[in-house]
Parts: structure tokens; C-alpha cells; sequence
């Protein structure tokens, strides 16, 4: 089943990886490597799932995470970093899922089927 979803991370060349495999997977994709661009995303886009980076070098990651939460409930959020603390809190404020770099495309779509479902 196709999904809106929406994909922050400021590293270019995993946001490819990740969009690619998304794609294949049938979904709808929307990226941006600026954490300022969330807000606006949530709103215009009305994702399903969103998919951030923890370390953004533009926005407190944790603060875009809560206002997320707050004004869509509903969707789901993953939240990625190489720094397991940094998952960990992010556990605290709100995000369904964690998943620590690196990973692969197969780890991230069972992880997107899993939240979807």
C-alpha cells in the first residue's frame, strides 16, 4: 500500500538511498535536507510517516519532533542517527521507532511496513 512520506536528513547521499527505496516499495516520497522545512512538509504534504535525522545542523531535531507529534497526532515518526543516545531521547519525546546508522534498504522498509501497519 502507497504511503505519503516524508524524509529529512542533511546528508544528500542517504536521502537518495532512501527515497530510491521507498519508491521501489510503491510509496510517495517527499525529502528535504533542512530540518526548517518540517513544519511546512507536515502541513502541506500531510505525511503518514515521517522519517528524520536526530542531528541536523539547522534545527533542534527534538523540538521539530514534539511540534510534530502535537500537530498530527497520528503520524508516524522514525527517528535515525548514528548516536544511540540521541535515539534514545528521542524515544522520550515522542518518535515510534529508532533506528541506528548504518542501515540498509531492507532494514528501512521493514521498518516502514512495521510503522504503517
Amino acid at each position: 500500500m502507497a504511503s505519503r512520506i516524508l524524509l529529512i536528513d542533511d546528508n544528500a547521499g542517504i536521502v537518495n538511498i532512501i527515497r530510491r527505496a521507498l519508491e521501489m516499495a510503491g510509496h510517495e516520497v517527499k525529502t528535504s535536507e533542512h530540518g526548517r522545512d518540517t513544519l511546512d512538509l507536515l502541513e502541506s504534504f500531510a505525511p503518514e510517516l515521517i522519517i528524520t535525522d536526530i542531528i541536523l545542523p539547522d534545527v533542534d531535531s527534538i523540538n521539530t519532533i514534539t511540534e510534530c507529534r502535537r500537530r498530527r497526532p497520528s503520524t508516524k515518526i522514525i527517528a535515525i542517527s548514528g548516536n544511540g543516545h540521541l535515539l534514545s531521547v528521542a524515544e522520550k519525546h515522542g518518535v515510534d521507532y529508532v533506528l541506528p546508522k548504518p542501515f540498509g534498504p531492507s532494514q528501512i522498509n521493514a521498518l516502514v511496513t512495521t510503522a504503517l501497519n
